[in-house]
């Protein structure tokens, strides 16, 4: 099985036609939701993506804030006012096609069974539209810890693949998301080496997302696309 890998930033870098250029995903989120796009705006970039282009999308603010909310409460469902950030999402991801949906808990969203209640709820919600659920946790959960559950609840943990080669662990089966920031020590970014080993280590996944941050990222960019189009792929 040839593993298919999703690579690309968080914002775009000189519009579209050059983003389509240097990236084969991005991973989009709504910061300010006056300025947000339209679903006409947001199909029309869907239309203009090219084949194989990869959309990942943020779940929205308000939807968030309403788990965390419940998460505080002790309430084990997501309510109404869940609902309307969950509705804008779920337009949004239709429009885009996008491939998965993130959601990046903050530390209130801790390892217990509240938290795991309202989780496993967007996980519901979101294999109903088709897509795959990343989940970024941060705060008390440990990476191993994460990882373990959600695979075992069909949530693709986000891991820094870098840090999980290091500590010999095993990329896993099906699908995965990496993220990608900086290294640490004297030499901050990866090259060419680096993503050659990290591919290689991906042998036996299925899809995985690569979501490039920090300030390196489309130099990072870069490294993927060469090494993709040395493999002609």
């Amino acid at each position: 099985m040839t593993t298919k890998f999703y690579y690309g930033c968080d914002e775009l870098e000189r519009g579209w036609d050059r983003y389509f250029q240097q990236c084969n995903t991005i991973e989009w989120k709504i910061r300010d939701e006056s300025r947000a796009p339209t679903i006409k705006t947001l199909n029309s970039w869907r239309v203009q993506s090219p084949k194989g282009f990869a959309f990942v999308l943020h779940l929205d603010n308000d939807a968030l804030a309403a788990l965390v909310k419940a998460c505080e409460n002790g309430r084990e469902e997501l309510g109404a006012d869940f609902n309307e950030g969950w509705e804008r999402t779920a337009a949004r991801a239709k429009a885009l096609a996008a491939k998965a949906i993130i959601i990046s808990t903050p530390m209130e969203v801790t390892p217990g069974a509240t938290s795991k209640a309202l989780l496993l709820e967007v996980a519901r919600r979101v294999a109903e539209l088709k897509k795959v659920l990343i989940w970024e946790p941060s705060g008390l959960w440990t990476p191993e810890a994460a990882r373990e559950w959600a695979s075992a609840n069909g949530i693709v943990a986000a891991i820094d693949p870098f840090m999980a080669m290091k500590d010999g662990l095993e990329p896993g089966h099906g699908d995965a998301c990496f993220l990608v920031n900086e290294r640490a020590g004297m030499r901050r970014k990866f090259d060419q080496y680096d993503v050659e080993n990290l591919i290689d280590w991906s042998e036996g996944l299925q899809r995985v997302f690569v979501l490039l941050r920090g300030r390196f990222k489309w130099q990072h960019a870069r490294e993927f696309r060469y090494v993709f189009e040395q493999d002609g792929a």
